[in-house]
């Protein structure tokens, strides 16, 4: 989907360009534009002009309109049409008309829809956007847009057809997003899967104006059941369902319906590894003994994936089933670290998924096994981590999850036979991190050391572990902030280094309810991104003349701090000094302890409270 922002020798409009009926767009008009005005030149196949004796290629943002003796749209072209009326012209809507022995050649152009104005195209209602007057078949089509298929302006949804009008006219007509062009129901879009933490509005069309009093949307569950009687009748044309956690909320002007469709106190007890459905219609109940209904449209309500047990625990030569349920099917699945003894058997649909672990050769230790839902629509990206604890006679003592470019840390293993010694590795070999096989001491090259994953292996005898850790940087700010700004001042800096899966936030320290006038923004909402611009700025107002410190901190996933660092800014009321303050660690060691140590624990000043770009 691709955003244009044009301007037709008028204000500016930002479209949204849509797509199949698969995919759904929003077109924001911000003012009404006059029909066919674009171009320069009269004689324009966009301005309304005619230019009956020559053939016109244009490529770039166009709108549709004027006679022309043939017309070519290549796929480096935008054509806009207009819908302000339901005749052609300059008050009405756009429509290009080519003259006989004319050809028209659509090379995948894109293609938007304007409806300005207090314009409403009835169902069914068609416009002749192109009126091709020769005896040839148009060829190609738009970008996105076979024969048949649904392309939608603001909120309204319109077939497309090459074959329209006498045969070989591009037409749009006016349907219901199933196609329909009767009573029934429109919506954001119809027979969709709504993931978590999504939502959608349906409303019913087709029906007189005097009817509405009596139209209603009629809900009926499948395979399950509601805590009300059902089929439900929601006493509204429009009907907004949103669906998070297992609940399903379908609102209306008249009240609102607050459904559970999964059992449990919490988002990853379910009960049934299927997805909640809900069928919905439209329903006219003028004539109460012989109510009208509109088509069956169902929605399939996608919970977050979820995998249970979660943290099994599995002896060797054993397996674990783990059931796996909600996101969309296929699922993905992938196991880390491979290679050391433990597979994976993906879930079907017929079968859980299952863990192994061989009867000799296999290392003990956590093993993370990922399964990613598929995506539909707009829907978040959803994954569930199994951690796996894969059990034998020996085992890892407790070390840093993270250790930092430069940094070193020394690997103990214990169990078996104490005359026989441990020998360790690091997994993968040669990638700037080196690890005595004797004694354990890992060291990770300054220079050299890709951030990423690694595993430490060790083995005594016929048994072996193993353990894993990241490889991070730690963050920067480029430029470092000054030790004096002034009121009035702005201050852009780049946050960069960071390393997934860790976060790094900025915060600032600041009088207890004197934050006004006081931003602290990110151009990058991603935490876990390798660098943003952030930018602290400072209203013109001498009561925020004072002392700041500005922290930058990394989190670890279970929210500890692994790395901190403390920039103090003194804020004054007249011009500032430039100079660059060396930055100051806080006094207590971060998570990560002996050379991981950040400078986490930061003690905020008694009387000042953080103010966080937590997002």
């Amino acid at each position: 989907m691709t955003v244009t922002t044009s301007t037709i020798n008028g204000p500016e409009i930002s479209a949204v360009v849509p797509r199949t009926h698969r995919a759904w767009i929003t077109l924001l008009v911000l003012a009404v534009l006059p029909a066919c005005t674009k171009g320069t030149d009269a004689g324009d196949a966009s301005s309304g002009g005619s230019r009956s004796a020559e053939s016109i290629a244009k490529s770039g943002t166009i709108q549709l309109g004027g006679t022309v003796g043939g017309l070519t749209l290549g796929s480096d072209s935008n054509a806009v049409v207009f819908l302000n009326g339901p005749q052609p012209g300059p008050t009405g809507y756009s429509q290009t008309v080519v003259t006989a022995g004319g050809t028209v050649t659509l090379n995948s152009p894109s293609l938007s829809i304007a409806i300005t104005g207090d314009f409403v195209p009835t169902l069914g209602q068609s416009f002749k956007i192109i009126d091709n007057r020769s005896t040839s078949a148009i060829r190609g089509t738009f970008a996105d847009f076979p024969e048949g298929s649904i392309i939608y302006g603001g909120d309204q949804s319109f077939t497309v057809s090459y074959r329209g009008g006498d045969g070989n006219d591009f037409v749009l007509t006016r349907t219901r997003l199933d196609g329909g062009t009767g009573f029934g129901l429109d919506g954001f879009p119809l027979n969709p899967k709504i993931a978590d933490n999504n939502s959608l509005t349906v409303k019913a069309v087709g029906y007189p104006a005097a009817n509405k009093p009596n139209i209603g949307i009629e809900l009926t569950p499948v395979g399950m059941t509601f805590p009300f009687v059902t089929p439900h009748i929601v006493n509204s044309d429009v009907l907004s369902v949103s669906y998070s956690c297992g609940r399903a909320i379908f609102s209306s002007g008249n009240g609102e319906l607050n459904v559970g469709l999964r059992s449990g106190a919490n988002c990853n007890a379910i009960a049934s590894q299927l997805n909640p459905k809900v069928r919905f219609r439209a329903v006219d109940r003028t004539n109460a003994a012989n109510p009208v209904y509109g088509p069956y449209h169902e929605f399939e309500f996608v919970s977050q994936v979820v995998a249970t047990p979660a943290e099994p625990t599995i002896a060797s030569g054993t397996s674990a089933t783990i059931g796996v349920i909600g996101g969309l099917r296929p699922y993905q699945v992938t196991l880390f670290p491979t290679g050391l003894g433990v597979t994976v058997t993906p879930p079907t649909a017929t079968a859980p998924m299952r863990i192994n672990v061989a009867a000799t050769g296999a290392s003990s230790g956590t093993y993370r096994v990922r399964v990613e839902s598929g995506t539909y629509g707009e829907s978040s990206y959803q994954k569930f981590d199994v951690h796996a604890k894969v059990t034998n006679a020996l085992a890892f003592n407790a070390h840093p999850a993270y250790l930092p470019t430069g940094g070193n840390h020394v690997f103990r293993a214990t169990g078996g036979a104490a005359a026989t010694p441990f020998t360790y590795s690091v997994i993968p070999a040669g990638e700037g991190v080196s690890i005595n096989a004797s004694t354990g001491a890992l060291q990770v090259s300054s220079d050299g050391a890709a951030p990423s994953e690694y595993v430490v292996k060790a083995v005594k005898g016929a048994l072996s572990t193993m353990t894993t850790f990241y490889v991070v940087e730690r963050p920067y700010l480029d430029p470092a902030p000054p030790a004096t700004m002034a009121v009035g001042q702005s201050l852009e800096m780049l946050l960069s280094g960071n390393s997934e899966p860790l976060e790094t936030h900025l915060s600032l320290d600041v009088a207890t309810g004197n934050r006004t006038g006081i931003t602290l923004d990110y151009d990058n909402q991603d935490p876990v991104a390798y660098s943003r611009t952030a930018t602290l700025s400072f209203a013109n107002n001498p009561a925020l003349a004072r002392d700041y410190i500005l922290y930058m901190t990394q989190y670890g996933e279970d929210g500890s701090v692994f790395y901190e660092k403390q920039f103090p800014i003194r804020v004054t009321a007249g011009a500032a000094a430039t100079p660059t303050p060396t930055a100051t660690p806080s006094t207590n060691p971060g998570s990560g302890g002996g050379s991981n140590a950040g400078s986490g624990g930061a003690v905020v000043p008694s009387g000042l409270s953080r103010m966080s770009l937590w997002h």
